[in-house]
Protein backbone atom coordinates (compact mmCIF):
# COMPACT_ATOMS: atom_id res chain seq x y z
CA UNK A 1 0.00 0.00 0.00
CA UNK A 2 1.78 3.31 -0.73
CA UNK A 3 0.51 6.38 1.46
CA UNK A 4 1.36 9.94 -0.32
CA UNK A 5 4.00 11.32 2.43
CA UNK A 6 5.41 14.41 2.28
CA UNK A 7 8.62 14.32 4.38
CA UNK A 8 9.92 11.07 2.60
CA UNK A 9 11.74 13.87 0.37
CA UNK A 10 12.82 15.90 3.34
CA UNK A 11 14.16 12.64 5.15
CA UNK A 12 16.10 11.58 2.23
CA UNK A 13 17.49 15.03 1.59
CA UNK A 14 18.55 14.79 5.66
CA UNK A 15 20.61 11.12 5.22
CA UNK A 16 21.76 12.19 2.00
CA UNK A 17 23.45 15.94 2.79
CA UNK A 18 24.36 14.35 6.51
CA UNK A 19 26.98 12.02 4.57
CA UNK A 20 28.62 8.75 5.69
CA UNK A 21 32.02 8.44 6.48
CA UNK A 22 34.50 6.39 4.70
CA UNK A 23 36.94 5.61 7.06
CA UNK A 24 36.55 2.45 8.80
CA UNK A 25 37.53 1.16 12.31
CA UNK A 26 37.35 -1.59 14.42
CA UNK A 27 33.92 -2.90 14.98
CA UNK A 28 35.21 -4.89 17.42
CA UNK A 29 35.62 -1.99 19.67
CA UNK A 30 31.45 -1.72 20.48
CA UNK A 31 31.94 -4.76 22.53
CA UNK A 32 28.60 -3.41 24.53
CA UNK A 33 26.98 -3.22 21.53
CA UNK A 34 26.38 -7.13 21.52
CA UNK A 35 23.11 -7.90 22.75
CA UNK A 36 23.21 -8.99 26.44
CA UNK A 37 21.84 -9.02 29.95
CA UNK A 38 19.12 -6.24 30.42
CA UNK A 39 20.80 -4.56 32.79
CA UNK A 40 24.33 -3.65 30.30
CA UNK A 41 23.36 -0.48 27.99
CA UNK A 42 24.04 -0.60 24.74
CA UNK A 43 26.43 1.53 23.04
CA UNK A 44 27.85 2.26 19.39
CA UNK A 45 29.22 5.17 19.44
CA UNK A 46 32.42 3.47 17.80
CA UNK A 47 30.22 2.39 14.83
CA UNK A 48 30.74 5.21 12.06
CA UNK A 49 30.38 3.30 9.31
CA UNK A 50 27.97 1.73 6.80
CA UNK A 51 30.16 -1.17 6.40
CA UNK A 52 30.53 -1.48 10.24
CA UNK A 53 27.23 -1.98 10.55
CA UNK A 54 27.42 -4.43 8.03
CA UNK A 55 29.57 -5.99 9.42
CA UNK A 56 27.81 -5.92 12.77
CA UNK A 57 24.40 -7.33 10.67
CA UNK A 58 26.36 -10.10 9.47
CA UNK A 59 27.36 -11.10 12.89
CA UNK A 60 23.37 -11.03 14.31
CA UNK A 61 24.32 -8.11 16.34
CA UNK A 62 22.32 -5.58 14.34
CA UNK A 63 18.90 -5.67 11.61
CA UNK A 64 18.27 -4.12 8.47
CA UNK A 65 15.85 -2.26 8.17
CA UNK A 66 14.03 0.76 5.88
CA UNK A 67 13.52 4.28 7.77
CA UNK A 68 10.36 4.62 5.84
CA UNK A 69 9.00 1.21 5.73
CA UNK A 70 8.45 -0.37 2.59
CA UNK A 71 4.63 -1.06 3.16
CA UNK A 72 3.88 2.44 2.72
CA UNK A 73 6.34 2.54 -0.50
CA UNK A 74 9.65 3.19 0.99
CA UNK A 75 12.15 2.63 -1.48
CA UNK A 76 15.10 0.11 -0.69
CA UNK A 77 18.14 2.50 -1.51
CA UNK A 78 20.93 3.20 1.00
CA UNK A 79 19.52 6.98 1.89
CA UNK A 80 16.23 5.05 3.37
CA UNK A 81 18.10 1.42 5.20
CA UNK A 82 19.35 2.02 8.69
CA UNK A 83 20.60 -0.49 10.92
CA UNK A 84 19.10 -1.53 14.45
CA UNK A 85 20.26 -3.59 17.56
CA UNK A 86 18.71 -6.98 16.71
CA UNK A 87 16.64 -7.40 19.98
CA UNK A 88 14.56 -4.33 18.66
CA UNK A 89 13.98 -5.82 15.42
CA UNK A 90 10.37 -6.88 16.98
CA UNK A 91 8.99 -3.98 18.31
CA UNK A 92 10.36 -1.91 15.06
CA UNK A 93 7.73 -4.50 13.25
CA UNK A 94 5.31 -3.90 15.47
CA UNK A 95 5.42 -0.31 15.30
CA UNK A 96 4.68 -0.55 11.69
CA UNK A 97 1.90 -3.22 11.98
CA UNK A 98 0.21 -0.67 14.11
CA UNK A 99 0.46 2.17 11.67
CA UNK A 100 -0.54 -0.42 8.67
CA UNK A 101 -3.65 -1.51 10.76
CA UNK A 102 -4.50 2.52 11.43
CA UNK A 103 -3.91 2.79 7.41
CA UNK A 104 -6.18 0.54 6.37
CA UNK A 105 -8.89 1.86 9.11
CA UNK A 106 -8.63 5.07 7.17
CA UNK A 107 -7.25 6.49 10.87
CA UNK A 108 -3.94 8.16 9.46
CA UNK A 109 -2.93 8.58 6.07
CA UNK A 110 0.37 10.00 6.26
CA UNK A 111 3.88 9.21 7.97
CA UNK A 112 7.33 10.83 9.56
CA UNK A 113 9.75 8.65 10.50
CA UNK A 114 12.55 10.51 11.83
CA UNK A 115 16.07 9.21 13.23
CA UNK A 116 18.61 10.42 16.23
CA UNK A 117 21.73 10.13 16.70
CA UNK A 118 24.48 9.95 18.98
CA UNK A 119 27.36 12.08 18.16
CA UNK A 120 28.31 10.53 14.71
CA UNK A 121 27.31 6.99 15.28
CA UNK A 122 25.95 5.91 11.51
CA UNK A 123 22.93 3.66 14.08
CA UNK A 124 20.34 5.40 15.17
CA UNK A 125 19.82 6.00 18.94
CA UNK A 126 15.97 6.61 18.84
CA UNK A 127 13.45 6.14 15.84
CA UNK A 128 10.30 8.44 16.24
CA UNK A 129 7.55 7.10 14.06
CA UNK A 130 4.38 9.91 13.51
CA UNK A 131 1.97 8.79 11.48
CA UNK A 132 -1.53 11.19 11.36
CA UNK A 133 -4.69 12.14 8.93
CA UNK A 134 -4.36 15.16 6.65
CA UNK A 135 -8.14 15.28 7.47
CA UNK A 136 -9.12 13.92 10.88
CA UNK A 137 -7.58 14.72 14.13
CA UNK A 138 -5.41 12.40 16.31
CA UNK A 139 -2.37 10.97 15.39
CA UNK A 140 -0.28 8.21 16.53
CA UNK A 141 3.88 8.53 17.82
CA UNK A 142 6.20 5.92 19.35
CA UNK A 143 9.39 6.41 19.88
CA UNK A 144 11.73 3.43 19.61
CA UNK A 145 14.78 3.82 21.99
CA UNK A 146 17.56 1.88 20.63
CA UNK A 147 20.66 2.91 22.68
Amino acid sequence: MKLPVSTFAALLMMLAGGGFASATGPADQAASARAGPANVKLDYAAIKTREQAEALAGQGRLVRVLLFPVDFGGPDIPQNVTYIPSQFAEAEARIVATIVEAVEKDEVDRLDVKPEYRGDSFIPARLIFRAWHSRKPGEIQQTLELW
